[in-house]
């Protein structure tokens, strides 16, 4: 005796799973930056190539190992209070830490990091994107030392705008990367309000003052905003303006580092506008998941009665 059971619905839930979960590849894959899915139990569940290639592993060798191998010891501390107040009280949080690459060199990256919900199959887990700023804090570093380590990395450093001012914000000192990036030459530059590179709309709300009060009483400030370029281009910048100190300790100007990261910011969006995406795939895919369970059950069902 012959007996034939319909398989057609499994085959398509089947078809269905493996379609979400390339879908939920494609996604983070196409990422300019680090992502990185971390379990409920500390463990990589999912990185994409860049993370790979940023910590120089294979894909295989990060996936179920603890995340807190990946952490600098002195950044521990802080990773891990950040983490656990994200995971009782769901407050994503963003942070500069250094993370160990295969040879135990440490890489500085800027984290976004936010939890995914939990599913029936699936207790939730964490997701964190990694944006390598290694160049600008070995930059800081730099500048923090002495007049010749500033001169070189003025020089040097043509991926970053740095240029100096006065207490008023006029501008003194005028690195290749910032003519590179803004367009204006040194001579153009120097003298002029260092205000000149803030968008019309910034200059009016007060942008330029708020971000040097809260360098002189803070020692300095964030600056991630549209920045304007010579030519009237506007670009994403992403960089820091600090006091600077004579040998006395009195305030003399202030030094701002500044970086085009327009790229960065549109794959940040693309990330952001993919997390709908991503929830939906996996939702999919664990919809996918059970239709397979019911169909197996269904099936196993109809032969015990035989």
């Amino acid at each position: 005796m012959l007996t034939f059971v319909d398989i057609t619905e499994r085959k398509r839930t089947q078809e269905a799973l493996r379609n979400a979960d390339a879908r939920f590849r494609a996604i983070v894959d196409q990422a300019t930056v680090g992502v990185l899915q971390v379990d409920l139990q500390g463990r990589v569940a999912f990185v994409n190539g860049r993370m790979c290639s940023l910590l120089d592993y294979a894909e295989q060798e990060l996936v179920g190992m603890p995340v807190d191998r990946l952490v600098h010891p002195d950044d521990m501390a802080l990773h891990r209070e950040r983490l656990d107040r994200l995971l009782h009280q769901g407050q994503s949080y963003e942070i500069e830490k250094r993370v160990l690459r295969r040879d135990g060199s440490a890489v500085w990256v800027h984290n976004s990091v936010t939890a995914l919900p939990a599913t029936e199959s699936d207790a939730g887990s964490v997701i964190a994107v990694c944006v390598d700023i290694t160049e600008r804090k070995s930059a800081e570093a730099a500048l923090r030392n002495s007049d010749e380590h500033l001169r070189m990395v003025l020089e040097n450093a043509r991926e970053y705008a740095i240029f100096t001012t006065d207490t008023e914000r006029r501008i003194t000192g005028w690195n290749p990367g910032a003519e590179r990036i803004l367009g204006y030459g040194e001579a153009e530059a120097v003298g002029r309000s260092g205000d000149m590179i803030f968008t019309e709309e910034d200059r009016i709300a007060g942008a330029p003052e708020a971000e040097a009060g809260q360098a002189r009483t803070e020692g300095r400030a964030g600056d991630d905003r549209f920045h304007k370029r010579k030519d009237g281009g506007l670009f994403w910048a992403s960089g820091v303006m600090m006091k600077m100190l004579d040998g006395e300790g009195r305030h003399v100007g202030f030094l701002k580092i500044l970086r085009d990261q327009t790229d960065a910011r549109f794959a940040q969006q693309e990330l952001e506008r993919s997390r709908t995406d991503l929830l939906q795939a996996l939702h999919d895919k664990e919809a996918a998941r059970a239709a397979l369970e019911a169909a197996n059950a269904a099936k196993d069902q109809f032969l015990a009665v035989l």
